[in-house]
């Protein structure tokens, strides 16, 4: 008996340890994925997670920074700020673990599918803060009501029953690197960004979007107007076939056509899948005049217009 006993506290000792192992493996899990922010996608028709780190420890200092984050316009064509332009945060206060935020009274011009949206996105997002028990919705200084008149009470993230796996898996963050023109216009200039896309979306087209973005290195600047420049982007037997928009011959830019095309090619080729790339505009195949220079054919990495 006293051996059973023993066998007994054995495996039990064995249940506790492996327990704990799963929950210190989970803690540093949760560590490394960072903080969650509920964005919408691109239509603004479902919430959008996306993980971020933030600068402050203290609550109030995040709480800042969640609420520049949903309100400023997003670069990534991926989603979109929950917290529309034309509406403000007023004013907040944290008070025993129940955040009140007052809104401007243009709350009250967004539909009922956007205001749903915001409202799910905005508390799911700070009920994910340790000190934030639950959300209270103001319009002005007066309590959000609902269509009926009724005031809608504090809200927490149990309060919407939302399936938001299919989102969160199509949401890839990685380290990517660009080569942006620079500031003159003659070289290029490496960037390593941490970016977040959907996998809905094609690798190459993804990293020719973000080529339309202001770079967040000094003395480089975006390599397309518009984002819309970039018609289409496929990969076959390692060569990426990118076709432009016509828009881009009468592009008012320092640009020299070397660097375009380079900043095209040396960002795609950073890809293991693509090692060159093919340049049309508008799928014609013959040559395209840009500033007296031809903009199609075939091009390999040039490592020489990179500046050190």
């Amino acid at each position: 008996m006293r051996k059973q006993h023993r066998w007994i506290a054995i495996i039990l000792s064995l249940v506790v340890s492996v327990g704990l192992l799963l929950c210190a493996c989970k803690n540093k899990e949760t560590e490394e994925q960072g903080f969650t922010i509920y964005y919408l996608n691109k239509n603004a028709t479902a919430l959008y997670p996306v993980s971020t780190s933030f600068r402050t420890t203290d609550v109030n200092g995040q709480i800042g920074e969640i609420i520049s984050n949903m309100t400023s316009k997003k670069q990534e064509v991926e989603y979109t700020n929950p917290i529309p332009d034309n509406v403000t945060i007023r004013s907040y206060a944290l008070v025993d673990g129940s955040l009140e935020i007052h809104f401007s009274r243009d709350y009250e011009t967004l539909t009922n599918t956007r205001e749903a949206l915001l409202r799910a996105a905005v508390v799911k997002t700070f009920c994910g803060l340790e000190d934030v028990k639950e959300v209270i919705f103001y319009v002005v200084d007066d309590p959000l009501h609902d269509e009926t008149g009724n005031v809608i009470s504090a809200m927490t993230a149990n309060s919407f029953v939302d399936d938001f796996a299919r989102e969160q898996e199509a949401v890839v963050t990685k380290q990517m690197t660009f080569y942006y023109p620079s500031a003159d216009g003659d070289t290029l200039v490496e960037e390593t960004r941490l970016v977040h896309y959907n996998t809905n979306i094609s690798l190459p087209m993804m990293l020719l979007r973000y080529l339309s973005y202001a770079p967040e290195t000094k003395g480089s600047q975006a390599a397309f107007a518009s984002r819309n420049m970039v018609l289409n982007a496929t990969v076959s037997d390692g060569i990426c076939y990118v076709d432009l928009d016509a828009s881009i011959l009468s592009q008012e830019s320092n640009i020299t056509q070397e660097a375009l095309v380079y900043s095209i090619v040396n960002t795609l080729t950073t890809q293991d899948s693509i090692t060159k790339v093919k340049i049309t505009v508008l799928s014609t195949t013959s040559a395209i005049e840009v500033d007296n220079n031809q903009l199609d054919g075939t091009y390999e990495p040039n490592l020489s217009l990179i500046e050190d």
